[in-house]
């Protein structure tokens, strides 16, 4: 039985009664209380109602992206941003999307204030550089995400999809002789070397 993101506030009310049955429990024996208790929405602040918020649009967007529901999932993410903007993996699940649907500029906004938010993590490098590689148009902008791809490969060597995508920089900078040893690495790792 497949639900619909509409059915969800149902399940919430039937979730103790299913459960308790799922428990083995019979409707004069309570279901065995939850550990941990879900503070209830007006006891949050507003900054955690916003977060929570975000979350939740965050999550439907996911959902809807694995239906190919794009144009729905990305209005969903662009308002969990507006409701929780310091979240920079929020933002970088966003520039990700945006880059697989080939959305490039708004990708590019999104990913840019991810490193800044996130410190410049490898991750954050290596999707700008992705992001920056995908639109480049001139050698300026292939230099440009070369710049972000060597910064995440040199924080990890060893993953491939940083490593390729920086030797395809540098093969589109004609210096092959550089890309080689990066390639060299993530193939020694796949031998096991």
């Amino acid at each position: 039985m497949r639900f619909r993101l509409a059915s969800l506030p149902l399940l919430a009310l039937l979730a103790p009664v299913l459960g308790a049955q799922l428990l083995g429990a019979t409707p004069a024996t309570p279901a065995p209380a939850l550990s941990k208790e879900i503070p209830a929405k007006d006891s949050l602040t507003e900054v955690e109602s916003k977060k929570r918020q975000a979350l939740e649009l965050y999550l439907r967007a996911k959902l809807l992206a694995g239906e190919a529901e794009f144009e729905e999932s990305v209005r969903l993410f662009r308002k969990a941003v507006e409701l929780d903007p310091a979240d920079g993996q929020l933002r970088l699940e966003f520039a990700e999307e945006l880059r697989d649907l080939g959305v490039f500029s708004e990708a590019e906004v999104q990913a840019r204030k991810a490193v800044e938010l996130l410190g410049g993590t490898p991750i954050t490098r290596r999707t700008l550089g992705q992001i920056l590689l995908a639109s480049a148009r001139d050698r300026a902008g292939v230099e440009a995400a070369s710049a972000e791809l060597k910064s995440a490969n040199d924080a990890q060597p060893l993953e491939p999809s940083g490593a390729i995508a920086y030797a395809q920089t540098l093969l589109r900078l004609e210096r092959p002789a550089e890309a080689v040893p990066v390639l060299e690495k993530i193939l020694d790792k796949g031998r096991g070397s």
